[in-house]
């Protein structure tokens, strides 16, 4: 995220920019999650009346209510205080693509499986033994059961 102001200070009856080192930037939501300090950018314009501070400040993952604030006092000059409320909330469904391109091997890899049981299936439910062997071995089973068992002394 990316947060900015523009400061001015009131010398000699015009504006001239305000230069400091220290303007401190809040994201608060209960307790201040962050708290970074704002650097000046570079303005190509020298004439203008304005310094603008900027910070790169990466939000926690945590969604909820946010106040973005820049509260600067200093002795001799007005106090700055600026106070913004912002939401911070998940990106709905539809907000990021349905197939990642990091995820095709993983994707590739689950097709295999459910093709793999798909045909492991095939094989187990329509595998039949060929009729003449069946035949056989129901025969030899049929004649150890009327074979008379020798008898013992």
């Amino acid at each position: 995220m990316v947060y900015e102001i523009d400061l001015s200070v009131y010398n000699d009856d015009k504006w001239h920019p305000y230069v400091a080192d220290d303007v401190q930037f809040e994201a608060i939501m209960l307790d201040p999650y962050i708290r970074a300090t704002l650097n000046r950018t570079q303005v190509s314009n020298s004439a203008s009346d304005f310094a603008t501070y900027r910070g790169d400040i990466k939000l926690p993952d945590r969604y909820g209510t946010f106040t973005f604030r820049v509260n600067y006092k200093r002795t001799g000059y007005s106090n700055v205080d600026v106070q913004d409320t912002v939401a911070i909330w998940p990106p709905r469904h539809d907000g990021y693509p349905r197939f990642l391109t990091a995820a095709y091997p993983y994707y590739t890899g689950s097709l295999v499986m459910v093709l793999g049981f798909l045909a492991l299936c095939a094989v187990w439910l329509w595998n039949a033994e060929p009729a003449s062997e069946s035949k056989k071995t129901q025969k030899t089973r049929d004649d150890e059961k009327k074979k008379p068992k020798p008898k013992s002394k």
